[in-house]
Order: C-alpha cells, then structure tokens, then sequence
C-alpha cells in the first residue's frame, strides 16, 4: 500500500500535471505501402545495420502481380517467386547473377540467405518488416524507396 493513496489516509495527495514542450501537431501518419509494385530497401539484417553493396547502394527487393521477386543484393541481381498467403510469404528458388564483388560478398550472402522459405510480413507506413516462422523479432526490415 502506498500511503499517499491508502484510503484510510486522511489527507489526499496533491497530483500536478503540466505539459512539458511547445504546442505538437498531430502526427501524420502515412498509409502503409502496398507490397507490390514499388521498390524496398534493405536497412537491417537480424536487428543490425545492413550495410551498402556495391557502389554505395543498399540491397533491394521488388514484388510484381504475377507472383515474381527481384532485386539487387550487394553485387549480383537475383530473381525468383513468391506466393503470398495473409501474411505470410513463401520464397521459391532464386536465381542470381554472378559478379565478383569480394568486398559485398558479405552483405550479398546474408540477405540471401534470409530470403528463404516461408516467412510473417507485416507493413507499417513505409516500413516492411519479414521474420522468420512464429518468431517476432525482425529478419529483414525494409524501408520504401524513395518514388
């Protein structure tokens, strides 16, 4: 029991409660991205940084109507399909080009190799989120790219 709230006290606590800042507007949220048609960036592997490949560019990854996915994943380009059920996507075999590029090969392997399988997706604003089984932390979080 805490005195200044026990019923049996006598005297009622004095509570103050002030507003600290200026004046905020409401924050606008954006709506959530669609998953097809536009172009997601790569900004975190397993809650870590993930990095830029080749050029300075972030690894990306784009979802078409008929059932295709692609990108490019630190050196080389990759393709293959995907099946969409709810919130769930399912990742077919994917096919890739084969540069060599020592420096990404890192980056490249890791993305890749979380890109598989079935895998939870949830959109929020211009965020795609994909993790792994019933697993509630993030494998792959992505960021829209910019239109």
């Amino acid at each position: 029991s805490i005195p200044a709230f026990d019923r049996a006290s006598r005297e009622s606590p004095n509570i103050l409660v002030r507003r600290v800042g200026g004046q905020r507007q409401a924050a606008r949220r954006s709506p959530d991205r669609e998953l097809v048609g536009g172009r997601w960036e790569l900004v975190e592997i397993d809650g870590q940084p993930a990095g830029t490949g080749a050029g300075g560019r972030r690894p990306d990854l784009q979802f078409t109507a008929e059932g295709q996915v692609g990108g490019f994943a630190g050196c080389n380009r990759f393709n293959g399909g995907f099946e969409r059920e709810g919130d769930v996507l399912s990742f077919g075999l994917m096919m890739s080009t084969m540069m060599a590029c020592a420096e990404d090969a890192a980056v490249e392997q890791h993305y890749l190799g979380k890109l598989v399988g079935k895998l939870r997706f949830s959109i929020d604003g211009d965020q795609l989120v994909l993790y792994s089984g019933d697993d509630s932390r993030p494998v792959l979080r992505f960021e829209a790219a910019p239109e």
